[in-house]
């Protein structure tokens, strides 16, 4: 290109080629891809904590039963069954008799994804399932 004066001007190109843009859309894309499952591993962990909060507190309350009455299953007792935990991740069922109680929370709104680890379980002994999840 030639100006006014006379002198040659040379036409500098400054941004990106379309391959270079596409070349960082490629990274942030395998980058996302690597990212997300992790991610979305770690929610779900962090939302066990609902449903074992939910099983303690039922847990709590059946001893105070057996505390006050002798009995899990006492008439004056009255727990229902299933309930959903307090931000509705769990549903928790209870199964009891007089000597023992057997609650499971069963993931819902996107915790049943959480293979390995729904439902979880906790007895009178104090036994939980599956011991990993806990």
């Amino acid at each position: 290109m030639i100006n006014l004066f006379g002198d040659a001007k040379v036409k500098k190109n400054s941004g990106f080629t379309l391959i270079e843009l596409m070349i960082v859309v490629a990274i942030i894309g395998i980058l996302a891809a690597i990212a997300m499952p992790a991610y979305n591993d770690s929610v779900r962990k962090g939302k066990r904590a609902d449903g074992k909060a939910k099983l303690t507190a039922l847990a709590n309350t059946l001893e105070r039963c057996y505390t006050q009455y002798g009995s899990y299953n006492n008439a004056s007792c009255v727990i229902a069954s299933p309930q959903d935990s307090e931000s509705g991740y769990y549903a928790v069922t209870i199964t009891r008799d007089a000597t023992t109680f057997s609650l499971s929370a069963a993931g819902q709104k996107g915790q049943e994804k959480d293979t390995g680890c729904t439902p979880l379980t906790l007895t009178q002994t104090n036994a939980k399932g599956p011991t990993d999840c806990w």
